[in-house]
């Protein structure tokens, strides 16, 4: 397990610090659809009481009121990234017409890591449930409310409103302020995938889309959790996997016995030249070297934007696959 952990962090961080080292920037995807406004915004402006995960957020929606859905796609980075790493992603949901943002949150402890050699089955998930929630159920994190998931989505709801209210970002939350979780299209990368999944058993999100994960909930005994198979809030059928055969992070054969433990519908299906997509468990088997030689990291191919590859048109090579999974027409 501890080497699990390890080389989450070092390969997210290593993709992360190749891009600072050279002083690159990621190339910006080609616009072919709409064009959008962007936003960046740090947490701590959405709301003094958020102390963790203060990276800026990056908010993106489409120029044009005419072509905008009234669907928000959420993105959950992550361990040890920042939204910055997937603009890539949070951009194409913009274009095709979904509000959009990148959240960040306290991911400098791999949820991989809780819970070490333990057969309690609600371990991880009373970890999960405090993040969520931001309520004392876990000795293994400390999330206080402000810090919450449910806190984070509201104030960035409630700030991008406040700063542009002609575009209607209320839409999300009732009249009330609660999150309209049904208008919400949630993905997350590697931990960030453990929270969207854990998110989808507690309410009823549109869509949930898992990059590369999950992973990190088998129990000392070598079991999952039994909750991992319960029905959750969201519709199994509104839940897509997309994991890479080549991740030495979280290993292919791991994610996808998850994808079957918890029911997620379909047979593996390899989306590599595949235009016709009729599963909800999808990888790909893409090895690439970067510009220096090095190997490409698998794990972060599915959606980093410094490691996704990107076609001869300049466009995300797996651009059809986000679409499917997380803001379908």
């Amino acid at each position: 397990m501890k080497n699990i952990i390890f080389l989450e962090f070092i390969m997210i961080l290593f993709s992360l610090l190749s891009c600072t080292k050279n002083n690159v920037e990621p190339q910006p995807i080609e616009n072919t659809v709409n064009e959008y406004l962007s936003y960046e915004i740090l947490p701590i402006n959405t709301d003094q009481g958020i102390t963790n995960g203060l990276s800026t957020q990056f908010a993106f929606i489409t120029k044009e009121p005419n072509l905008r859905k009234n669907k928000l796609f959420i993105f959950l980075p992550g361990t040890a990234a920042t939204p910055q790493a997937y603009r890539k992603i949070i951009q194409t949901a913009a274009e095709n017409g979904y509000y959009s943002f990148g959240l960040h949150y306290d991911n400098s402890l791999s949820s991989a890591g809780i819970c070490n050699n333990t057969n309690d089955e609600s371990c991880v998930e009373n970890a999960l449930r405090e993040y969520f929630e931001g309520i004392d159920y876990s000795t293994e994190v400390s999330v206080n409310f402000p810090n919450s998931f449910i806190n984070r989505i509201t104030k960035m709801i409630l700030y991008l409103d406040s700063q542009n209210p002609s575009e209607n970002w209320s839409q999300f939350l009732t009249n009330n302020n609660q999150i309209n979780w049904s208008l919400i299209s949630l993905a997350g990368h590697s931990m960030g995938s453990r929270h969207a999944f854990f998110i989808s058993k507690q309410v009823s999100l549109y869509k949930v889309g898992l990059f590369s994960g999950p992973n990190g909930f088998v129990l000392a005994n070598g079991n999952f959790p039994s909750w991992i198979s319960t029905d959750g809030e969201t519709a199994i059928s509104d839940i897509t996997g997309f994991s890479n055969v080549n991740d030495n992070v979280a290993e292919w054969n791991y994610v996808q016995n998850i994808w079957e433990i918890s029911g997620i519908q379909g047979t593996a299906l390899n989306i590599d030249n595949n235009n016709a997509i009729n599963s909800h468990q999808l990888f790909t088997e893409f090895i690439a070297t970067n510009n220096g030689g090095s190997i490409i990291p698998a794990h972060n191919s599915t959606c980093v934007d410094i490691d996704t590859p990107i076609d001869t048109n300049g466009r995300p090579k797996f651009e059809s696959v986000w679409k499917y999974m997380c803001f379908p027409e």
